[in-house]
């Protein structure tokens, strides 16, 4: 569990899934996981897709705003959630390991 504002971090975690369900639109098998975690005083929650994998341009310009280049949108949603969780003591990461798709972690400090 996590003492936070619950309003902002359910935004932050719709961008999240708002971006990989759009990541998914032409999938012949879509699919979306979600991975909660406990790891010391760090709650963290994971979302991976199996759409298309970022390119190399986009991946550079994470968090920079109006800087990626998407046929659909401007590319805000990943830029606002990872302030929300800013503001929330928190971080958002890109995990770089994952082969397909795209994958991001929130990670905010345990309750208690």
């Amino acid at each position: 569990m996590v003492m936070t504002n619950r309003l902002q971090l359910a935004q932050s975690l719709v961008n999240l899934l708002q971006n990989a369900l759009s990541a998914l639109e032409a999938q012949p098998e879509p699919l979306v996981e979600i991975a909660l975690a406990e790891m010391g005083e760090v709650v963290a929650m994971s979302d991976r897709d199996v759409g298309p994998s970022l390119a190399l341009n986009i991946c550079r310009n994470l968090g920079i705003p109006f800087a990626i280049d998407k046929e659909n949108g401007l590319g805000v949603r990943l830029i606002i959630s990872k302030g929300i969780t800013r503001g929330l003591g928190g971080s958002l990461r890109r995990d770089a390991k994952h082969e397909k798709g795209a994958s991001f972690t929130v990670e905010l400090r345990r309750a208690g």
